[in-house]
């Protein structure tokens, strides 16, 4: 058998594995040539489920260096990388060839790595990029020169050849700037753009604002004419002086930053200006995202920890004439990525999430090392294709949604809408996030919001109501409030006044996200909606105001039910991960329980207190499965019951799907302020089988066709 393709059973000629195997077994023979005694093992093994298809090796050094002097490159290449990195190494090495699978429209690249195989687990793990791949070294630091020319040279590139990254409203700058012009004498000026003879091209600044601003200068009304006439530089925290360094190296004279070009305490100004955030980050030749500094003050440009000589290192190794006009070649050591930690400290703040999706180019400023990222192209320094904690996931929703032409109509299955699947990650994804001022909660993403707009053909279909979409009004319903994680500490009511209907995930604070099932198969949806009278407006009546009232009408199926929130206690993580997403706050369940005895568990919107402890009477009842005792017989219903359910939507899921088949309702309460109306309170989920059939209680066995206001 070929000793580089050991699949086992033979494959069809076109089977996705054996033209992967093909392609490695000419691929190693024409970089190494037939392989040598310690190299012998270097089989292919199967992709694995990353997408990864690995050709090992492992031997002593003495093994290797009998290769070596027989003439085997590979081997070389081994022992010249550890001799860069420990002169003297006795021990044994391992060594294997990997193929990533890389995303569209990036370039394959293979690694060699060489393991110091050790007892020790501090002993770091080193990559060796080459032969076959080619990888620029990590600038050391991002205040050189050299790191400026390097990023200058990625925007060059992506003005020159990047038709998918051009401008749409060329024309477009925002209501101020920043003018650089005077920045070598330390001086700049705040310019109103309505006086430029014509626009131009300026970049944008995401950073964290941080907790201390004592004495960071801002533009309010009292300085604004004076800000006009010249800002000293030295005035402005180091996060901004370094992006006024970097907007010069890279040729641009206008700056946009929040903190100089809106005025801070005017609110008219302020709403206005954070409306038109997808216009002035898309519209941006470049935005500088700084996600290595934790406040202003911080700044981002310095040393980068990959680009030190602990994380990189340079070495010559001989590859014979297969390589044209060389004997030799320089060669990267690199140590293998850290363990993921934390996210960096922009990307756990809510605003710059559009920040760094609406822009057209964006370049990282990271710990590690420089990340570029356009609608093209998407890599860190060093050539792979990565970047801060979340990119991949964020740019790929974001793609999703520019490719997909919006959200389009007349779609017989919506589940399958990449955009309405797109909206619902990056919701998950910017509640995550933290904000300053929680009444933020939709202003900081209507950017996000008018993205998708912009790329929808509708116009009912494409409306935004509240942080929903109404294409995707029955799926983008079923939101839950926090997750498996949250405890009572995280724990917060739904703000006073309100800032979003009760419906609407932006009426509560911190995490939402969407069940599972939500994102595949297909949706029968069992709601119809009144378009002519759902609605929603500013509160004020004011264009950009952040808060915003308004109310679906809804009818669907709906029954009484009693609700109530009994004291649990789960004896192990297992027990409370069985419980499902309804086991949201720690220490209760809450249970929905129909006419005919039905009970579900359900998932509140905040937390509610037990009104059922531990030795109370019944409360063996409610939290066991099989309670059939007189006193959970249902006694009196009406429709004048204080609680109802609506039943939403189902969704089925294509054979082999790990999601179960389910039906989801809302859990509503009679409204306190609006007579007649009803308010969101939770979602709940009755698991089916394959075969359609309920596995828990049917609560809406006896529940009627009605229509209901909510609010």
């Amino acid at each position: 058998m070929d000793p580089y393709y050991q699949f086992g059973s033979p494959r069809a000629k076109n089977h996705p594995r054996q033209r992967l195997s093909q392609y490695f077994r000419t691929l190693v023979k024409l970089a190494f040539g037939h392989p040598c005694p310690v190299c012998q093992s270097l089989n292919h093994s199967p992709p694995s489920k990353r997408g990864l298809s690995r050709i090992k090796a492992k031997g002593s050094v003495p093994a290797f260096q009998g290769s070596r002097d027989a003439g085997c490159k590979v081997c070389r290449m081994a022992l010249d990388a550890v001799k860069a990195f420990q002169r003297g190494w006795n021990n044994t090495l391992q060594l294997w060839l990997d193929r990533p699978s890389l995303p569209s429209g990036g370039a394959g690249w293979d690694t060699l790595t060489v393991f110091l195989a050790l007892d020790d687990p501090v002993i770091p793990r080193f990559k060796l990029k080459g032969p076959l791949a080619y990888s620029t070294s990590i600038i050391a630091d991002t205040r050189t020169d050299e790191a400026f020319r390097r990023v200058s040279s990625w925007l060059e590139d992506c003005l020159s050849k990047h038709d998918g990254c051009k401008t749409v409203n060329g024309g477009f700058m925002p209501s101020r700037v920043l003018d650089l012009r005077l920045a070598d004498e330390y001086k700049l000026i705040l310019v109103p753009t309505s006086r430029l003879q014509r626009s131009a091209a300026y970049a944008c600044l995401s950073y964290c604002w941080g907790s201390d601003l004592d004495g960071v200068a801002t533009t309010v009304k009292a300085n604004v004419q004076a800000h006009q006439l010249g800002i000293s530089l030295m005035t402005l925290p180091r996060t901004i002086r370094d992006a006024v360094m970097v907007a010069q190296k890279l040729a641009i004279r206008y700056l946009w930053v929040d903190a100089l070009c809106i005025i801070q305490d005017d609110g008219d100004d302020w709403a206005r200006e954070s409306a038109r955030m997808c216009d002035i980050y898309s519209n941006s030749k470049i935005t500088i995202a700084a996600h290595r500094a934790t406040s202003c003050k911080d700044g981002f440009l310095g040393e980068q920890i990959q680009g030190q000589p602990s994380w990189q290192r340079e070495f010559k190794t001989k590859f014979g004439k297969k390589y044209p006009n060389a004997s030799s070649r320089n060669m990267l050591l690199r140590l293998g990525h850290p363990p993921m930690g934390s996210p960096s400290p922009l990307d756990t703040r809510g605003w710059a999430l559009q920040e760094c999706i609406l822009p057209r180019r964006v370049v990282h400023y990271t710990d590690e090392e420089l990340i570029w990222e356009c609608n093209t192209r998407h890599f860190c320094e060093c050539g792979h294709v990565e970047g801060p904690q979340d990119g991949g996931e964020t740019r790929k929703v974001k793609t999703q949604i520019r490719k997909s032409g919006g959200i389009r109509g007349g779609n017989p299955n919506p589940i399958s809408d990449p955009t309405i699947e797109g909206w619902m990650q990056l919701v998950e994804r910017y509640t995550e996030r933290r904000l300053t001022y929680s009444s933020d909660r939709l202003v900081a993403v209507v950017g996000l919001a008018q993205m998708v707009q912009a790329s929808s053909t509708g116009t009912m279909d494409s409306e935004y109501l509240a942080g929903l979409f109404r294409k995707a009004l029955p799926r983008h319903l079923l939101w839950i409030a926090g997750g498996n994680s949250v405890t009572l500490e995280g724990a917060l009511p739904r703000p006073l006044p309100p800032r979003a209907p009760s419906w609407s995930w932006a009426s509560i604070d911190g995490r939402v996200h969407f069940p599972g099932e939500l994102h595949s198969g297909w949706e029968d949806a069992s709601i119809v909606i009144d378009h002519d009278r759902s609605f929603c407006y500013p509160t004020k009546g004011a264009a950009h105001d952040p808060t915003v009232t308004g109310e679906l009408l809804l009818e669907g199926l709906a029954a009484p039910v009693k609700l109530i929130t009994v004291e649990a206690r789960f004896d192990n993580p297992m027990e409370r991960h069985s419980m499902g997403w309804a086991a949201t706050w720690m220490d209760r369940l809450t249970y929905v329980w129909a006419q005919d005895g039905s009970r579900t568990k359900v998932a509140c919107d905040t937390a509610r207190d037990p009104e059922l402890r531990f030795g109370d009477k019944g409360h063996g009842c409610w939290i066991s499965d099989d309670h059939r005792c007189n006193r959970c017989k249902a006694d009196s219903w009406d429709l004048g019951m204080e609680y109802c359910v609506l039943k939403v939507a189902t969704y089925y899921n294509e054979a082999g799907s790990p999601f179960t088949p389910a039906e989801y309702f809302l859990v509503l309460q009679r409204s306190v302020t609006v007579k007649g109306a009803w308010e969101r309170i939770g979602l709940g989920e009755i698991k089916l089988r394959q075969d359609k059939a309920k596995t828990e209680g049917d609560l809406f066995r006896e529940a009627k066709t009605q229509t209901l206001r909510i609010v």
